[in-house]
């Protein structure tokens, strides 16, 4: 009924499913990281300066990418050091001392370190979803600057 080597099998299981399910909990700290490498790539490229830009739309181009690429980075990169201070600003104000109220302070500020960590998968998904509503924009500007030549009209047959 079961194979040979069905123990370990389940074992392989079992260390696939624990090992996927940490992947998705450092997720938010591997977005964080990743926006800081982009933030330290679009410095060094020079990507917010407009003399640099060579396309026909150079302020179009400077306002996508400083909303697109360096706005969402920033605010995502932003979110660790800014939320942590709030979560102290949070611990000073609530009424931890408060012998009757420790519970529920205690379990906002627990709630609180929570959203915060899940931030940048927050504005990650955010931004995707962005990218995703402006790519028919992409694609119409990419088709308008074809060559007349080159666009693809069918005729009436």
């Amino acid at each position: 009924m079961f194979p040979n080597n069905f123990g370990q099998q389940l074992l392989d299981a079992l260390l696939h499913v624990l090992i996927s399910i940490g992947r998705v909990l450092v997720l938010p700290l591997n977005l964080w990281v990743k926006s800081a490498t982009n933030l330290v790539a679009q410095k060094k490229s020079e990507a917010l300066d407009l003399q640099k830009i060579q396309s026909p739309w150079p302020y179009f181009s400077w306002v996508k990418r400083w909303i697109l690429d360096f706005g969402f980075d920033a605010v995502t990169f932003l979110s660790y050091p800014l939320g942590a201070l709030y979560w102290i600003s949070l611990w000073f104000d609530s009424s931890i001392y408060n012998s009757y109220a420790f519970g529920y302070a205690f379990l906002g500020l627990i709630l609180s370190l929570i959203f915060i960590y899940f931030f940048p998968l927050i504005i990650s998904f955010m931004h995707d979803c962005l990218i995703f509503i402006l790519l028919p924009i992409n694609k119409l500007i990419d088709w308008l600057k074809k060559p007349a030549q080159y666009i693809e009209v069918k005729k009436n047959e």
